[in-house]
């Protein structure tokens, strides 16, 4: 899952003695026939004695890093969008993740709040709660991805923390690209005059928004069931309401509780300012800017709390 374990521990071991990096490739390309080989670490084929590397047109990157991948394009995108907004976001990668000061982030170079030590830790959160819980999966995902958030702002846990806020920084940069694939362009809400959609990338700060919402209820404009509304919803649904709603879905029972019915026992509290993910607030969403409360779920009257 993460491409620094793969880069950086042979390549560690090799500059303390352990090993080396050189390698070469043998056998033939399944396609073509031709014999396979490499040159420099370049993969290519070999005919009538002629190397030619094999270059594909599709990018290819790993979600969980786009930043160390795509480096040059997304620290061009910053300074563009720092340019435009006023904003600092292109030094604040640098400062948090250049750590040797030569100007990049090596894939050795993950920043210095430890945010994969943490992310270790929430899979090992999730394992245990499927394997103790019933429906401990839908509380484990749910678990794990309120943490990416609560631990990414210092306003939204008790303590104050903010150790992840630069690693999803860099993993929003990711967001960003994509929503700048959206087959539609559309104005950027928070600065008036820039659009995004059709090629063009959206400001980073409603990227950064934008990620927050899809945390909370899925892509924008609708509501997921892998969100946290969503996981919420079904463990509710599931547990107080025998399952009722799950052939119908999210969506009909928001359009249900809008018509009149009676709402599931459950409550998902957000940040202040962050329930209007498909235009118009949901049900079961509470806005707070109580620390403690943000990013929890609390079902059957708060008898029980995620």
């Amino acid at each position: 899952e993460s491409p620094f374990i793969l880069w950086t521990v042979p390549g560690y071991a090799a500059s303390r003695g352990l090993g080396k990096q050189d390698y070469y490739v043998v056998g033939e390309d399944s396609l073509t026939g031709k014999p396979l080989s490499s040159v420099g670490g370049h993969l290519g084929t070999v005919a009538r004695g002629w190397f030619s590397e094999m270059i594909t047109s599709q990018i290819y990157q790993s979600a969980l890093s786009p930043f160390w991948y795509h480096q040059r394009s997304l620290l061009s995108y910053l300074s563009a969008n720092d340019e435009l907004t006023g904003s600092s976001y292109h030094r604040q990668m640098l400062d948090a993740f250049d750590e040797n000061g030569d100007g990049r982030a090596d894939f050795d170079e993950m920043g210095r709040t430890g945010p994969w030590s943490f992310r270790i830790r929430l899979s090992g959160g999730v394992t245990h709660l499927t394997a103790t819980e019933e429906n401990g999966l839908l509380h484990g995902l749910f678990y794990s991805s309120a943490a990416d958030l609560k631990y990414s702002d210092s306003k939204w846990n008790a303590g104050g923390h903010d150790f992840l806020r630069d690693f999803r920084l860099a993993q929003c940069l990711g967001v960003a690209r994509m929503m700048s694939k959206a087959p539609v362009e559309s104005a950027d809400p928070l600065f008036p005059g820039l659009t995004w959609g059709k090629g063009k990338w959206p400001s980073f700060q409603y990227a950064l928004r934008a990620s927050v919402l899809m945390s909370l209820f899925g892509p924008l404009g609708t509501v997921g069931p892998s969100s946290l509304y969503g996981l919420a919803f079904q463990y509710a649904d599931t547990t107080l309401n025998g399952g009722h709603l799950a052939e119908g879905g999210i969506d009909d029972y928001i359009e249900a509780v809008a018509n009149g019915a009676s709402p599931i026992d459950f409550v998902l509290h957000v940040p202040v300012g962050y329930n209007d993910a498909a235009g118009s607030p949901l049900p079961n969403v509470v806005e707070t800017d109580d620390p403690a409360k943000i990013l929890t779920a609390h079902f059957d009257g708060g008898k029980q709390v995620w």
